[in-house]
């Protein structure tokens, strides 16, 4: 059985923008260091454009194994035309992937798969601020969650959303 470990965190818009900040940058070194000590385990992700985008990259160029977890069915069909390239790209590159909903978009799906990452996963790393309230109770359930963001408040990347 495979052992499972997953990156979370803000979506690119929280994180500057579609174009490479000097936050994203540094989020995407902290991704790739770490991948590193992962490589015989499987990253789940669902390529939510952000923080998943990049562990999944790392995980390609660094030849690890990574699972898909699409949370509805259409997930990326409203992003921007480059995104969805790049996420048929990933998905093509996956090990496996599964679908959590056959239904459409709602919030509560992106949520729901949340979890199901933090759930199926033995090392979670987290890329938020703020932490979300739902995730935030892992962290106090004894779940292993280790926040990456870099230095939050005292820091140049930081982002207050």
């Amino acid at each position: 059985m495979s052992k499972y470990f997953t990156f979370i965190g803000n979506r690119i818009q929280d994180l500057g923008g579609f174009t490479e900040n000097a936050l994203q940058k540094s989020i995407k070194e902290k991704i790739h260091e770490t991948v590193r000590q992962h490589k015989d385990e499987v990253l789940l992700t669902s390529l939510a454009l952000g923080v998943e985008t990049f562990a999944a990259e790392s995980c390609r160029d660094l030849k690890v194994s990574y699972k898909v977890v699409v949370p509805f069915k259409g997930y990326p069909d409203k992003w921007i035309k480059p995104a969805r390239v790049a996420y048929a790209t990933l998905l093509r590159g996956a090990t496996a992937s599964e679908t959590l909903s056959q239904k459409g978009y709602s919030p509560d799906q992106l949520k729901a798969k949340d979890i199901h990452l933090i759930d199926s996963s033995e090392t979670v790393y987290t890329f938020y601020n703020p932490v979300p309230g739902y995730v935030m109770r892992f962290f106090h359930n004894g779940k292993n969650l280790i926040d990456l963001m870099p230095d939050g408040p005292n820091d140049d990347f930081f982002i207050k959303i």
